[in-house]
């Protein structure tokens, strides 16, 4: 009795188990007893695409690849491939299809972008197209005459035939030499700098010269702010309005000036433009060169003989001599003139002279008309 309870309960437990691992097996497969709704995508090629691949809509999984097939009769698409989906998946006439890598380690997917349009019947065959994964494009950009394999056999083989600057280093000796010369100097200017030699040494290590540097900086920053405050000639002229109205002025008068001149209008436009008046300055001009060309002979008139003439210099050295000492002896001399420059008393009593010449001078002149009269009477008797 008890073996027989023993085999009950070990059927039982072995049905469940089995019970339990057909129901997994029907969730893991979305097994459903009723219809998934298909669609059929063609593609130019399978790119490794399987039966029981995933579908996925907008970066979620939404159904499985549930037939890969070939078609001879197509012109071009030539794969066929039926997509089952979990539930309705509205598709528009302008969603994507891509046959992608489903991950680095292999496998493939397909991606759809479902559009935006209206929806268009499931029965209605797509088009789709196979995106390149990363190995594969990596392998095209590899491979081929324009790939980097190729890029790196072409410059090697300029390099072997010499063909460019970096050729021209490995097979050149003197270009070699002249890059080494100039790697040496710039390796020299540097021990330079590094030893406060030269200008840009000092400027880098010179403690004094970059505060006057700094200084220099701080001087042109405060002139700058005074400019942008308004103060000084060139503030002022930057943010003055009135000023800016004066030099506008200035310049449409200066710019009228030269509208003028160019218009033959005032004395600068008419000597510019008229042919009378560049006549007449280029005569004026021309007997001035005759001024100066006689002025350097001594025959040809006063100028030539006052220039060139050693007696007539030798004299008026003498007159100036002259004077210098006539001057001289009316400053320091014992003179009448030296007299009454220096001596206060001899200014005093011959201004005291001049008041009585003139008082007997206008004497004079009131006793006139009397002794005129008598002269005239006396002759008459």
């Amino acid at each position: 009795m008890a073996n027989a309870k023993q085999d009950a309960v070990l059927g039982v437990v072995f049905f469940a188990a089995i019970g339990l691992l057909l129901a997994a097996t029907l969730l893991l497969s979305n097994f459903s007893f009723q219809a998934k709704p298909q669609i059929e995508v063609r593609f130019p090629s399978a790119g490794g695409l399987e039966r029981g691949d995933a579908v996925y809509v907008l970066g979620r999984r939404a159904g499985e690849v549930a037939e890969v097939g070939y078609r001879a009769d197509l012109p071009t698409h030539r794969i066929v491939t039926r997509l089952q989906f979990d539930e309705p998946m509205p598709l528009a006439a302008d969603a994507k299809f891509e046959i992608v890598d489903a991950s680095l380690l292999g496998g493939k997917r397909i991606d759809i972008e479902p559009g935006t349009g209206s929806p268009t019947p499931a029965n209605q065959p797509r088009l789709g197209i196979v995106r390149m994964g990363p190995v594969d494009a990596l392998s095209a950009e590899l491979q081929g005459d324009d790939g980097l394999i190729g890029g790196l056999k072409t410059a090697v083989k300029k390099l072997n035939e010499g063909e460019g600057m970096l050729a021209k280093l490995f097979n050149d000796s003197s270009l070699h030499d002249s890059l080494l010369a100039a790697a040496q100097s710039l390796t020299t200017s540097l021990k330079a700098i590094q030893d406060s030699r030269g200008a840009l040494g000092k400027i880098i290590h010179d403690e004094k010269l970059g505060d006057d540097l700094g200084a220099l900086v701080s001087s042109l920053r405060a002139a700058a702010d005074k400019v942008n405050a308004g103060q000084g000639p060139l503030g002022v002229a930057l943010n003055d309005r009135d000023v800016a109205d004066k030099l506008r002025n200035i310049i449409s008068d200066v710019a009228a000036m030269t509208r003028e001149m160019r218009e033959g209008r005032g004395t600068l436009g008419y000597l510019l433009r008229d042919n009378d008046g560049k006549e007449r300055v280029a005569r004026i001009l021309a007997d001035l060169g005759d001024v100066l060309a006689k002025s350097g002979n001594k025959e040809a008139g006063l100028v030539g003989a006052l220039v060139n003439d050693p007696q007539l210099l030798a004299d008026a050295r003498g007159i100036l001599q002259s004077f210098r000492e006539f001057a001289d002896r009316a400053a320091h001399g014992n003179g009448l003139l030296a007299r009454l420059n220096n001596d206060p008393d001899w200014g005093r009593r011959f201004g005291q002279i001049l008041g009585q010449v003139s008082r007997a001078i206008e004497d004079a002149r009131e006793a006139a008309p009397v002794g005129t009269f008598f002269q005239v009477l006396t002759g008459f008797f």
